[in-house]
């Protein structure tokens, strides 16, 4: 989760001929040793071992000062000074000093913090609302976060109450109305008010995500909706390396492998993108980074490779701006009216 990274300054319109494709335009040139995704208008940067953040244009929003960072979320971001983890506004101010042994991001309205081994949350004030007794605990989400107590999981609201019995060997966040629990070795889902709605089965599940979750039984991997009833028979066999992404919905489509290559297919399980990239991430904003030989672009969703494979690395598209990295150092992109050629 930390995350962060700073920029010296300048924007920069346009890219050198013959270095990109006319797909896409370098508006932040590459000189950070780390980038990651805008949030929220900053980005996170690192240069030489120093975090800070840069805004769209790729100017200094709060200077390279930090020793990690994370993106901000509810217009606070974690960041950590002198060991220390605190939080900071977009101001560059610390809004909560650095004083926890950990932090995460800010979700409806709380923050979990570490203090001697017990995690609790604070709001964005700075006060503590729940103190910190436990020793393994989540995100909120729609008003429950999951929680240890006596090595079981369950689910507490926002005053610290349990709200869910602690009768789960692991219990994950929220998503969409459900939550992924396990019981004796097998994968479920329960709704808010803890009522089982899938029967656990499963291997291993990731959380629902466009109405769509991906489920392990004997192995293979399949998805389910809501229901329970499957929607793509599980058939699929992975490498460890892949497992967070492969059939994860993201704007309609999930990636998939196929004999060694990636492609993505549809609900129906229909492939729409021939497996044919060595690697994928999932769509975002209508694009998706692939890999080829070695070297990274950008095809949309009819498959047309709209920025050509250029980049080391990249990331996703988000609020309109791409990390990339060239020769060991990374800068932002823009796609040109989403690839297609001028």
């Amino acid at each position: 989760m930390h995350m962060v990274f700073n920029n010296d300054g300048d924007g920069l319109n346009g890219c050198k001929a013959g270095l990109f494709s006319t797909g896409c335009t370098m508006v932040i040139k590459p000189k950070f040793d780390r980038a990651f995704n805008f949030q929220e208008g900053l980005a996170p940067v690192e240069k030489a071992g120093r975090w800070g953040f840069i805004d769209l244009k790729g100017r200094t929003a709060i200077g390279l000062q930090l020793e990690n960072a994370s993106a901000f979320q509810e217009g606070l971001a974690p960041v950590k000074v002198d060991n220390r983890w605190g939080f900071i506004c977009r101001a560059g101010n610390m809004a909560i000093a650095p004083q926890y042994d950990e932090v995460f991001h800010f979700q409806e309205g709380l923050a979990l913090f570490q203090e001697g081994g017990r995690w609790g949350y604070l709001n964005q004030s700075g006060d503590i609302i729940i103190e910190p007794r436990f020793i393994h605990a989540g995100l909120f989400s729609q008003g429950l976060a999951a929680v240890t107590i006596h090595q079981n999981w369950g689910y507490i609201d926002k005053k610290g109450i349990m709200a869910i019995e602690a009768v789960f060997d692991k219990a994950l966040p929220f998503q969409e109305s459900s939550a992924p629990v396990k019981i004796k070795g097998r994968w479920g889902f329960i709704d808010p008010t803890g009522k089982m709605i899938v029967e656990p089965q499963f291997q291993r599940v990731s959380a629902f995500q466009e109405g769509a979750a991906r489920v392990q039984v004997d192995g293979k991997w399949g998805v389910i909706d809501q229901t329970g009833t499957t929607l793509i028979e599980p058939q699929i066999r992975v490498p460890m390396s892949f497992h967070e992404s492969l059939l994860r919905f993201q704007e309609g489509l999930a990636p998939v492998i196929m004999d060694g290559k990636y492609g993505f297919l549809d609900k129906k399980g229909t492939v729409v993108v021939d497996p044919q990239y060595d690697m994928v991430l999932p769509f975002q904003e209508g694009l998706s980074p692939v890999e080829v030989k070695g070297r990274w672009g950008y095809i949309n969703k009819t498959a047309k490779m709209v920025i050509d494979p250029q980049f080391d690395s990249c990331l996703c598209f988000q609020e309109g701006l791409a990390p990339v990295e060239i020769k060991g150092r990374w800068g932002y992109i823009r796609a040109n009216h989403h690839g297609k050629r001028r």
